[in-house]
């Protein structure tokens, strides 16, 4: 593993094809490096500290290709990543899977809230799973699912909830990074104007939820600040209801 990039070479999956000619992950092998780690929290951690948090992502041993953790404001108090498993099925289009979400209160998360943190028998702070879900990764023409180049990386995966079945989320996908524009906004609060009228789809998209009809995207600008697309389904077509940039 170099700057968060792990290359084919470096990672075999077994697969299996059912009669339906599907793609089934059956085993994800890691090199010796471990995981990919992308975001400045994830390659701050430690071997121990990866091994501790897959013990508790997945208790049954099972090992995330894919390790999240991207700079927060209170990445000092608590530190936060998202846990990606081998994919569940997979094609050249398509691939998705398991996530997870683990988060780990410091020491000093006492100087910002008075809730408690959790510790070992040791006294040192232990990784707590937050949530499990799903996520998904649409193809970069060109690209190896494998490679993420970073945090701004559109190649990335990004977690999905709501029943949206493999080809309308492709769809959708492409849809998105094709930079449609949305309804006409005049809104002087930012400098550029496109935020709220052009969906930015050369930002990787952190998150898709809803269903086959209206859905919610959301694209990354920055560790502060992601664009919030809303769209609609009408036939076969995509249309984009809304954009708003959102900080955190």
């Amino acid at each position: 593993m170099t700057n968060g990039i792990i290359g084919t070479s470096g990672v075999a999956m077994a697969v299996k094809v059912i009669a339906s000619g599907t793609l089934v992950a059956a085993a994800f092998i890691h090199a010796a490096g471990g995981p990919v780690r992308v975001g400045k929290i994830a390659n701050a951690l430690s071997d121990q500290d990866i091994a501790d948090l897959e013990r508790v992502a997945a208790p049954d041993g099972a090992r995330p290709w894919l390790i999240l953790g991207p700079d927060t404001m209170n990445e000092n108090f608590v530190q936060s990543v998202q846990a990606y498993f081998a994919p569940e099925t997979a094609t050249p289009d398509l691939r998705r899977g398991q996530l997870v979400w683990v988060e780990r209160r410091l020491l000093t998360f006492s100087i910002i809230s008075t809730a408690p943190i959790p510790l070992s028998p040791t006294g040192q702070p232990i990784w707590v799973l937050k949530s499990r879900g799903t996520y998904a990764q649409v193809a970069v023409p060109g690209r190896d699912f494998a490679k993420i180049d970073g945090d701004g990386d559109i190649n990335r995966p990004f977690s999905v909830s709501g029943p949206i079945d493999d080809d309308e989320l492709i769809r959708l996908v492409r849809f998105v990074r094709s930079k449609p524009a949305g309804p006409a906004v005049k809104d002087n609060r930012y400098v550029d104007p496109t935020v709220v009228s052009l969906v930015h789809g050369d930002w990787p998209i952190l998150s898709v939820s809803g269903d086959t009809s209206m859905v919610t995207v959301r694209l990354r600008a920055d560790d502060a600040s992601w664009q919030e697309v809303t769209l609609f389904q009408s036939g076969v077509k995509w249309m984009v209801v809304s954009i708003r940039l959102v900080f955190t």
